[in-house]
């Protein structure tokens, strides 16, 4: 556990770190919200691998709210594979909790920036990726042929 921490209802919470997805107890939400994610078309593949690192929030009872999945590339960018929440604890502010740590682990890491591919329709992931500072660089464009 990297410290205690409270969410915008004030419920004290957990926040964990691993170097690994698959040490960690999010497998089943991360693949949850993937699948979701999938099925709407914001998302061309679930991408999965033991090798991404993670941040997560989590109560006392060890029930998981949400977190970031990501990975380092070679130009020191940590890149957001999955940001997720539980749909039951959206709007919770648990994604701002998990990105704090996320930019943190990047740092420390030598990152000099961080990144993530978001789709056009997820109102929901570009709001709060903007309330972490998280602006659109680039847009890919494309049509149905």
């Amino acid at each position: 556990m990297l410290k205690t921490v409270k969410d915008k209802s004030n419920s004290i919470l957990e926040l964990w770190q691993s170097n690994r997805i698959i040490d960690s107890p999010c497998v089943p939400l991360y693949n949850q919200i993937a699948n979701e994610l999938l099925e709407k078309q914001w998302s061309l593949y679930n991408e999965y691998n033991d090798d991404l690192r993670i941040v997560w929030v989590q109560d006392s009872k060890r029930q998981i709210f949400g977190g970031i999945a990501y990975t380092i590339d070679e130009h020191r960018t940590g890149w957001i594979v999955l940001s997720f929440t539980d749909p039951k604890y959206r709007g919770h502010g648990i994604n701002q909790l998990c990105h704090e740590a996320y930019e943190t682990d990047c740092k420390n890491l030598g990152c000099i920036r961080v990144a993530s591919h978001v789709h056009l329709d997820n109102k929901s992931r570009l709001t709060s990726a903007e309330k972490v500072g998280m602006l659109p660089k680039f847009f890919v464009i494309g049509k149905k042929i």
